[in-house]
């Protein structure tokens, strides 16, 4: 399956605001590697929080800053992906607000589990 490698990595949510004040991400400290965009991000109940975008420019922080940055990334908020699947017709569930804190082994197999590739094409 495509899935056989699925990696799970435990981070924090930093900020509710991607770069440039975007109100559509958000910026966590879960490490991730090229590779990773459009990889789920879930809280410790499983519920899908956002979907990974972006990783801070090394060298571009580096050289504002002067500081070499770690574990910088950004999410786009689940509300935006219910958005594009709502506008696309596309169906999914959502879980239950009050389901019970998981252990990190709990909620890897449930990631790897309900996660499905969704690949996008141009009609241009």
């Amino acid at each position: 399956s495509y899935l056989e490698s699925f990696v799970f990595s435990q981070g924090t949510i930093n900020s509710l605001i991607g770069l440039n004040q975007n109100v559509s991400e958000f910026q966590f400290s879960a490490p991730i590697q090229p590779g990773n965009s459009g990889g789920p991000i879930i809280n410790r109940r499983g519920s899908a929080v956002g979907i990974i975008v972006a990783t801070a420019d090394e060298e571009y922080v580096k050289d504002a800053s002067g500081a070499l940055p770690q574990l910088i990334n950004f999410g786009i908020k689940v509300e935006l992906l219910k958005t594009l699947l709502d506008q696309n017709d596309i169906d999914y569930s959502e879980g239950n607000y009050f389901w019970f804190e998981r252990d990190q082994k709990d909620l890897a197999s449930l990631a790897k589990n309900v996660s499905v590739q969704i690949n996008c094409f141009s009609s241009q």
